[in-house]
């Protein structure tokens, strides 16, 4: 999963969605350095926010959707800085077949001269699909 990680940064996130209804977080769709398109979403704990920061300071989501409104609509590109992740574990929907992981994150993010930074590596998750080129084994999976 290290070159997996490793591939993202310097990715540029391509899109942005805000999660249904309860869920207080973000999703990213982002293209990795080879053009891939990956979807990454980063959640706090149960009724909690994901923690967001701009600049070092601390922010709360709305501020986060408004500067990639302003991207979008400038069609400026948010390229993706770092991404720390620790606790990786695999997650296996045996309804559907879906493959994933789940992770605690931090994910710094770049756009013009402001560091977005989503994550606080403790409470936020970080959950996304399984990379095909990486050996998933069902057994040892979590069921979702």
């Amino acid at each position: 999963m290290e070159g997996y990680f490793h591939n993202l940064v310097g990715g540029h996130v391509a899109r942005y969605d805000i999660p249904p209804e309860g869920i207080k977080g973000v999703i990213l769709h982002v293209l990795n350095q080879d053009g891939m398109s990956t979807m990454l979403s980063v959640v706090g704990s149960i009724g909690k926010s994901t923690s967001a920061w701009v600049d070092g300071k601390p922010v709360d989501l709305n501020r986060i959707y408004e500067l990639f409104m302003k991207n979008a609509d400038r069609e400026e590109v948010v390229e993706v800085e770092t991404i720390s992740t620790r606790n990786l574990q695999r997650a296996y929907n045996s309804s559907c077949g879906l493959k994933n992981w789940i992770a605690s994150v931090q994910l710094k993010l770049k756009w013009r001269n402001h560091r977005i930074t989503l994550g606080d590596m403790k409470t936020d998750k970080c959950i996304g699909f399984w990379p095909p080129e990486v050996p998933f084994v069902i057994d040892d999976a979590s069921s979702i």
